[in-house]
């Protein structure tokens, strides 16, 4: 995102100081036309949210079905992305409570398996 920042600063630099219009390319060129677009349509009506828009559009129910359906979605992502790095932290800590143990084990003495099961 700052790579397109700046690029679109400079293009518009240029397009300032030339005085003349230029052809902007990649992802500049389509941010600065939706702003174009979008943007006076979004002041006019005073929205800021797609839910607003929907709620103006549609009524109140679209509005609460998409709130819910967003808040649904992103609180599955979530318990999904914590219960991802809470199994690698538990498999990861039975792994080494499995091997530091066996790797000490010729410390005391215990070579062998058959050792092992005596001991």
């Amino acid at each position: 995102m700052a790579n397109c920042r700046r690029c679109w600063v400079l293009q518009l630099l240029v397009i300032a100081k030339d005085g003349r219009g230029v052809i902007l390319n990649g992802w500049c060129f389509y941010i600065i036309l939706l702003t174009l677009i979008f943007a006076p349509f979004y002041f006019k009506t005073q929205i800021a949210t797609l839910p607003q828009f929907l709620e103006k559009r549609y009524g109140p129910a679209s509005r609460t079905f998409v709130a819910f359906m967003g808040t649904v979605i992103g609180g599955l992502k979530s318990v999904m992305l914590t219960e991802t790095v809470q199994t690698i932290i538990l498999i990861s800590g039975a792994v080494l409570l499995t091997i530091f143990p066996i790797l000490e084990l010729p410390r005391h003495g215990i070579i062998s398996f058959a050792l092992f099961k005596d001991a």
